[in-house]
This record gives C-alpha cells, sequence and structure tokens, in this order.
C-alpha cells in the first residue's frame, strides 16, 4: 500500500516533468518567434535593396522614432534610430551612428509634418540649421523624403528616409510615389 511519502514523491516527479515539457514548449515557441523575427528582417533588407535600386535614391533608411520607452507623449525627448539602410556607392553607410539619436526642434517638424501627410519632401539648400542640415550637408545630400510606414501600437513610429546627391531627385514623381506606396504596402504588413 502506496504510503503518503511515495505519493508525494509521485507528485513531485510529476510537477517536475510538468515543469519541464512546459519549459520545452514556452523554448520552442521562443525559436519561432526568433526565427520569424530573423526571416522578416531578411525580407525588410531585401525590398529596402530593391526599392533604393528602382527609384535610383543614394540611401535608404528603415527607421523608427520612440521616446526611450512606452508610448511617446509630448513632454518627452523624441529619439530616433535606424533599424536598416541600402546605401550606393555615393554616399556612407551611417546606421552605426544613428541609434537612439536625440532630435532637435527641426527634425521634429519634419516628422510632425511627415505624420500630418504620411511624407515629406525637403531640398537641403533650404532646411533651418540643426542636426539634419548638419548631417546632410557633410555627406553631400541635396534632397531627402521621409515617408510613415507603421504607428505600432503608439509605441513607435516606423517610417523611411530617403536621400539622394542629385539636386533634381523628384520625388514627387509618379513612378516614386507608386514605388513608395508599393513598397509600405509590403513593409507595414511585418
Amino acid at each position: 500500500m502506496p504510503t503518503l511519502s511515495t505519493f508525494l514523491e509521485s507528485s513531485v516527479i510529476v510537477a517536475l516533468i510538468y515543469g519541464a515539457v512546459e519549459l520545452w514548449k514556452h523554448r520552442q515557441k521562443t525559436k519561432k518567434a526568433v526565427s520569424k523575427a530573423i526571416l522578416k528582417s531578411e525580407y525588410l533588407l531585401q525590398l529596402l535593396e530593391l526599392f533604393r535600386v528602382e527609384t535610383k535614391v543614394d540611401r535608404v533608411l528603415y527607421m523608427i522614432s520612440e521616446n526611450g520607452g512606452g508610448i511617446p507623449k509630448p513632454h518627452k525627448q523624441l529619439y530616433v534610430s535606424i533599424i536598416h539602410e541600402s546605401v550606393s556607392m555615393r554616399l556612407p553607410s551611417i546606421k552605426i551612428d544613428w541609434q537612439k539619436q536625440p532630435i532637435d526642434n527641426f527634425y521634429m517638424k519634419q516628422l510632425a509634418e511627415m505624420v500630418q501627410t504620411g511624407s515629406n519632401t525637403m531640398k537641403v539648400s533650404e532646411l533651418q540649421d540643426g542636426i539634419l542640415k548638419n548631417v546632410y550637408e557633410a555627406q553631400g545630400v541635396a534632397t531627402a523624403f521621409i515617408g510613415t510606414i507603421k504607428d505600432n501600437d503608439g509605441s513607435f513610429l516606423s517610417y523611411i528616409a530617403c536621400q539622394s546627391t542629385d539636386s533634381n531627385f523628384n520625388f514627387q514623381s509618379p513612378s516614386f510615389k507608386e514605388a513608395f506606396r508599393a513598397f509600405k504596402l509590403k513593409a507595414s504588413k511585418l
């Protein structure tokens, strides 16, 4: 006849087995989520490269703006980070230098216009002094475009920034607008 200690030992063994199975399930789920994220990230990089080549811009950046955690609030500093980039030979990579970069008032104004209208086009020669103008002039960027991709549940905003060294590049052309629309449609689903 089973004793109380045998019963308790069996219960502990069952609990340990159950815990081990649950841990294994959690790890499998995490592995799948990580694998899925890697595949989506690679797909987004491919989309960026194809978009840059198709539109003939010199650099395309997939960026996010955030306040450092939580839903952005008007009284908190806003930061931008480059998640992915595609660059031509005419412009350098800047991804490593643009991680949680605090933005100034003029940059905030450009983002606000983009949020209200969906996009914003800039001629560097007409920009106010600030972080954007300084970076663009130092690298030879003549024109730029930013366009919203997705508002991620209010925690951050993803957008692309396109830059060209050609002062006559037309971000308002039907072909560029269509390429951006197609990119946004695909990227917003990731």
